[in-house]
């Protein structure tokens, strides 16, 4: 059996993170005032799960508009999580003056929720830290070359991630950088990203990523609208470009 740990699960719509982000949050509710609080005090980590479907609904909005006043005491019905995560410490940052709080959360390793604990008054669960499966350096190299080359086509300007003093370490942190950097910019939707994150292969994540750039790079964007495109490790990346993207 895999070594799990306990972390705190916090449902994030139309976002997902990946490690290395510090991802800056304005906590409102009750529940989740008390998950970071919980988490501070007991030095457990948060993870970020993209909603997978809303389950129930009545209105566009899984979070907020569906809750009664004593949401505290519900479990979290209103949306089903994805498997795969990310997370890191969370620091509370400030608390205002009504008890809202201020948070960011650094993002440091990816999980796979193995079993839920608690349902109420916010999920947590057990999981397993996923590493990540590293490229030959020599491979290694030839992405991050090839990454920094269409970057730089796609942005018009000169992409220096890498200059000097590369080793095994630096080459592949460097190349997860490129992923995480690129995907930042790149106008793919949260569902491609979550695909990204559950790529358990960096050279893989790579592939993928130079494929969406490849299907940015010679189309123009108020004309363009591709929906999906299956890659060569059967990973079908769902993408629109279409003008109003």
């Amino acid at each position: 059996m895999k070594n799990r740990i306990k972390i705190a699960v916090f449902p994030l719509p139309k976002t997902v993170a990946f490690p290395g982000m510090v991802v800056p949050l304005h906590i409102f509710e009750p529940r989740y005032r008390l998950l970071f609080k919980e988490c501070v005090e007991n030095n457990m980590f948060v993870a970020l799960a993209l909603p997978t479907k809303a389950l129930n609904l009545k209105s566009p909005d899984p979070l907020v508009s569906t809750r009664p006043s004593d949401s505290n005491n519900r479990n979290l019905t209103t949306y089903e999580p994805s498997s795969v995560v990310c997370g890191g410490q969370a620091r509370i940052k400030k608390q205002l003056d009504d008890g809202r709080l201020l948070v960011e959360i650094s993002c440091r390793k990816v999980f796979k929720i193995e079993e839920y604990i608690q349902s109420v008054p916010y999920y947590t669960a057990s999981a397993s830290e996923i590493i990540l499966s590293e490229p030959s350096l020599a491979d290694a190299h030839i992405l991050v070359k090839s990454m920094q080359s269409k970057a730089g086509t796609l942005l018009e300007r000169n992409v220096q991630l890498l200059e000097n003093g590369l080793n095994s370490h630096n080459i592949i942190s460097s190349l997860q950088q490129m992923i995480h950097w690129t995907l930042d910019w790149l106008p793919v939707e949260a569902e491609t990203k979550q695909q990204v994150l559950e790529t358990f292969s960096i050279a893989t994540q790579a592939e993928m990523i130079l494929d969406l750039m490849d299907l940015w790079t010679p189309a123009k964007p108020e004309t363009s609208n591709i929906s999906a495109v299956k890659h060569k490790s059967g990973n079908v990346i769902e993408v629109d470009f279409s003008p109003n993207h």
